[in-house]
């Protein structure tokens, strides 16, 4: 299982180095030989990112991770999902780049004459895509950092009414509160939750119902939580199923044994 784990980890330290040295040298291309310093200031940050990447990761795929507090395991990951989508994405757009250039170059090579390029001021094409890149990498950090900041944890009331034909006559008018994928994050997000809970309890509703994912990873999550879900009542009962967040599937146990007990005390 350690080795396993291990060739997880070698392979995606490749994959990271490839990433990140075809972004420094995309890097590179915009900044003239006047501002070298730039650039090296641009390698020290990707470098250092890119180590603290790889001891992150190792200490993930190698170490006993339930040693380590839930909210510092949730930040970590959280921080180098960000990272790396954002990289993936421009990567992503610059290996097309590359691909049209180089369809570009063999289409030439094969003609037999070719039009003289133009020496106007318009942008090239090369130019625009990787200008491209900057731009669609720019998109998902934001959308990722607003997510994180605000909209996580940014709960608001959706009413909506539902017709049922079959509906017996008796249930004509109830009130059902619907609330999911909490996600307990120890500490940071304790106010938020406080004022979701505080919002569904205005609503009045008589039943409520509860659709999973408590949690990120361990049962000992929501401690911190429970005196803020005591306060969940509803005069037809709070009803709720478990998701798969709930199971302590995304963590490694020491044992079968112990994450059966950790979905016990879930449950209880």
């Amino acid at each position: 299982m350690l080795q396993s784990k291990a060739l997880i980890v070698v392979v995606v330290a490749i994959l990271i180095f490839l990433v990140d040295i075809k972004l420094l040298n995309f890097f590179k291309s915009f900044i003239n030989k006047q501002r070298r310093r730039r650039y090296l200031l641009i390698q020290v940050v990707s470098w250092s990112i890119t180590v603290f990447t790889l001891g992150t990761l190792s200490w993930y795929y190698l170490a006993d991770r339930l040693n380590i507090h839930a909210g510092v395991n949730q930040w970590l990951m959280t921080i180098l999902m960000i990272i790396y989508f954002t990289k993936t994405v421009s990567l992503i757009v610059l290996l097309l780049s590359d691909i049209y250039m180089g369809l570009r170059k063999v289409i030439r090579s094969v003609r037999t004459s070719r039009k003289p390029e133009s020496t106007g001021k318009a942008i090239s094409r090369s130019q625009f895509m990787r200008k491209a890149a900057l731009a669609a990498g720019a998109v998902p950090l934001s959308v990722s950092v607003f997510g994180i900041s605000r909209g996580a944890y940014d709960y608001r009331v959706k009413r909506r009414t539902i017709y049922l034909p079959n509906l017996p006559k008796s249930f004509d008018g109830i009130r059902i509160g619907h609330i999911s994928d909490i996600h307990c994050n120890p500490g940071y997000f304790k106010v938020a939750v406080q004022g979701g809970v505080d919002l569904l309890m205005a609503e009045k509703t008589d039943v409520i119902f509860f659709t999973g994912d408590l949690v990120n990873y361990r049962t000992d999550e929501v401690k911190e939580y429970i005196s803020i879900f005591d306060k969940v009542r509803a005069p037809l009962g709070v009803y709720s199923v478990t998701g798969n967040h709930d199971y302590g599937s995304y963590i490694s146990w020491p044992s079968e044994g112990a994450k059966r007990k950790n979905f016990r005390d879930f449950l209880i």
